[in-house]
């Protein structure tokens, strides 16, 4: 079977040798449009994966068309200047009462006068955007006479029709990359545009978002009107996530301008691109660790779900509620598993006296402050566990050896292919600090 660390060598190696960083369509590089996206796709069609999350509800054209007037009308409104502009997550918890971004709504304070953009959420969430501009992905149907002569600009580049090439001699899969990019071209002119035509008119100094991979024709529309751009971490970052690592550097122009990390951990643990760094903490998880601190531990395990590799966790889950019946055990879904766990997870639908699905019904660190071990795979909320005091057990999918690498490398964590099997040795497992100052 082929494995996540042979995928990100042979697309390192590739970028290197057909300078793949060096590509431009319109005087654009188009390399980090597709660089993330290539990797989900081969590691999904080598079966290292699976689908990550629910996918967006789609709008109707008269839907797009009504959002694209709704869109007018409140950037029309926005004529005054602001300083910052702060594009939220997609992604919301409850925070006090009120659905927020855990990453950006410690910034309210710093940033009172800031604009503040949301630009879709999961649609199980239902989160109401008050006070926000909303900005959806389809919503530029009415502006095609403007963007069709930049979207024309596309053609196809030799360099990738290579790279497919030696993407089936390599893995025997079929990855048609300028196709791939023909409609990742499409999307990438419909925000730049949205995104410049609005910062035309707020006129701000600096743009702090989540996620630069996903967010690359902001940066780029930032760029072209000299904005900074902040990128705040909402995650691990390590020598296989290639939304970071750039072992072979990268245009200024295709990166975010500076990057406030947790702690210095992170800007050791990849070869990020040259831009200033700022230490920030995780103020979320610092408030949240502060609010359980008095929670005693109890005899039970809580899973966390990745949509990468859920079936594998809920196999183990299942097991080890069959195995130990007198323990108690939590199956924590992902937010972008709410919707469907039901259809994804049907072993899950089934009556465990000691198993609690639990999706947004109950606090997390709660549920982490309380529980004696946590199983999961290479989410960030393994390292928030661990902090919280919790055994770690990973489960020994693919990529977990190389995303968990420092924590398996420094004997923190228990890694298991067979957990109800390994069960009563992970009880005499013992870690001796914790990881909380090292981590955030």
């Amino acid at each position: 079977m082929r494995s996540v660390h042979e995928v990100i060598h042979f697309i390192l190696q590739q970028e290197d040798a057909l300078q793949l960083l060096s590509l431009q369509l319109d005087h654009t590089y188009i390399w980090p449009i597709l660089r993330f996206k290539l990797v989900l796709a081969l590691q999904k069609k080598l079966g290292l994966i699976t689908t990550p999350h629910d996918a967006l509800k789609k709008d109707t054209r008269v839907e797009r068309y009504k959002k694209a007037i709704r869109l007018d009308s409140k950037v029309a409104k926005y004529h005054k200047q602001h300083d910052t502009v702060i594009i939220t997550h997609d992604r919301r918890v409850k925070v006090n009462g009120e659905e927020r971004d855990i990453y950006t709504y410690p910034l309210q304070e710093r940033y009172k006068d800031a604009l503040w953009i949301n630009r879709q959420e999961y649609n199980n969430l239902g989160t109401k955007n008050t006070g926000l501009i909303v900005l959806e992905e389809s919503v530029l149907d009415k502006y095609k006479k403007a963007i069709n002569a930049r979207i024309s600009q596309y053609r196809p580049l030799v360099e990738l029709e290579q790279l497919s090439k030696k993407i089936y001699e390599v893995f025997e899969v079929e990855i048609n990359l300028n196709k791939m990019l023909e409609e990742e071209w499409k999307h990438f002119v419909k925000r730049e545009y949205r995104f410049e035509k609005l910062f035309k008119r707020v006129r701000p100094k600096q743009v702090i978002l989540v996620v630069n991979y996903d967010k690359y024709a902001i940066i780029c529309a930032c760029h072209k009107l000299g904005i900074k751009v902040i990128e705040l971490q909402h995650g691990i970052i390590d020598s296989y996530h290639l939304g970071y690592h750039y072992p072979n550097g990268l245009p200024k122009q295709c990166f975010v301008d500076e990057l406030w990390l947790f702690a210095p951990y992170w800007s050791m643990s990849a070869k990020l691109p040259k831009v200033p760094i700022q230490y920030t903490g995780y103020s979320y998880f610092h408030e949240q660790a502060r609010r359980v601190e008095n929670i005693q531990k109890r005899e039970q395990v809580i899973f966390l779900s990745q949509g990468t590799c859920g079936e594998e966790l809920v196999k183990q889950v299942v097991e080890l509620a069959n195995q130990y019946p007198d323990l108690h055990i939590i199956y924590k879904l992902h937010p972008g598993e709410f919707a469907k766990w039901k259809e994804r997870y049907p072993l899950l639908t089934h009556s465990y006296s000691n198993l609690e699905v639990i999706s947004n019904t109950r606090d997390l660190y709660e549920m982490m402050k309380e529980s004696k071990y946590c199983v999961g795979a290479y989410s960030t909320a393994i390292y928030e566990a661990l902090a919280l005091g919790c055994t770690g057990i990973l489960v020994d999918v693919e990529g977990v050896r190389e995303h968990m690498q420092g924590l398996i490398e420094n004997e923190l964590v228990y890694v298991t292919k067979q957990l109800a099997e390994d069960f009563e040795e992970i009880q005499r497992f013992q870690v001796s600090h914790t990881l909380e100052n090292i981590y955030f």
